[in-house]
C-alpha cells in the first residue's frame, strides 16, 4: 500500500509495466507439495507470465523484485528459471528459510524442516545460490537494514556471491524490518 504512489510515478517515468502479483500474506512464494492449492511459483511462471505476455505490450526484458519473503521468492524465481529474468532484487529478504523453520506457514506449506529440509532447501535462496550455475546471467541486487533480523543471512548471501565471484549489488544501510529502510 506504501509503495503504490511511487511505482506509479516511477512506472510512468521508466516506462515500466510493473505487476505485483499476490503471493497470500503467508505463502512464501512457495509450490507446496502438502498443501493442495499453494503453488505460487507454479502460477507465476506457467500462468501469470504468459498472460502478460499476450495481454501487454512488454519488451521481454523482466526483472523480479521482493519485499522479505518475496525478496527470497524473488531469488529463487530468478535461480529456478534464470532465462525469465534479467534482474532479480531482494529487499530485506527472509534469504535462510532454516531461520524461518519454526514459522507456522512454512510448516503448512513444507513440512517440518527436520523431516523435510532438502525442501526448504530447495526453496532458500541463499541455499539454492550455493550451487548455481546461472547466477552469472542476472543483474542481482540484495538490499536490507543493519538491524533487520535477516541482515545476518544476508551477509553470508553477499559472501557466499562474492566467494563465487558473482557479480551483485550488496546495499546495507541503518534499519531494521520496515518500511521506512
Amino acid at each position: 500500500d506504501k509503495a503504490h504512489d511511487l511505482l506509479q510515478a516511477l512506472a510512468s517515468k521508466h516506462r515500466l509495466i510493473i505487476v505485483t502479483p499476490d503471493g497470500d500474506p503467508f505463502g512464501w512464494y512457495v509450490d507446496s507439495r502438502i498443501e493442495p492449492g499453494a503453488k505460487i511459483q507454479t502460477f507465476i511462471v506457467a500462468e501469470l507470465l504468459p498472460v502478460l505476455e499476450k495481454t501487454l505490450p512488454l519488451n521481454g526484458s523482466r526483472g523480479i523484485a521482493g519485499i522479505s519473503m518475496g525478496g527470497n521468492g524473488a531469488l529463487v524465481l530468478g535461480v529456478k528459471h534464470p532465462r525469465l529474468f534479467r534482474s532479480v532484487s531482494s529487499m530485506s529478504g527472509a534469504v535462510d528459510l532454516s531461520e524461518a523453520s519454526s514459522r507456522a506457514a512454512l510448516i503448512a506449506r513444507l513440512g517440518p524442516y527436520d523431516d523435510h529440509r532438502r525442501t526448504w532447501e530447495a526453496n532458500s535462496a541463499l541455499h539454492l545460490a550455493q550451487n548455481s550455475k546461472h547466477l552469472e546471467q542476472l543483474a542481482l541486487l540484495l538490499s536490507v537494514g543493519a538491524e533487520d533480523r535477516w541482515a545476518a543471512a544476508n551477509r553470508r548471501l553477499d559472501h557466499l556471491l562474492s566467494s563465487r565471484g558473482v557479480p551483485h549489488r550488496y546495499i546495507e544501510r541503518a534499519g531494521k524490518h520496515d518500511w521506512p529502510h
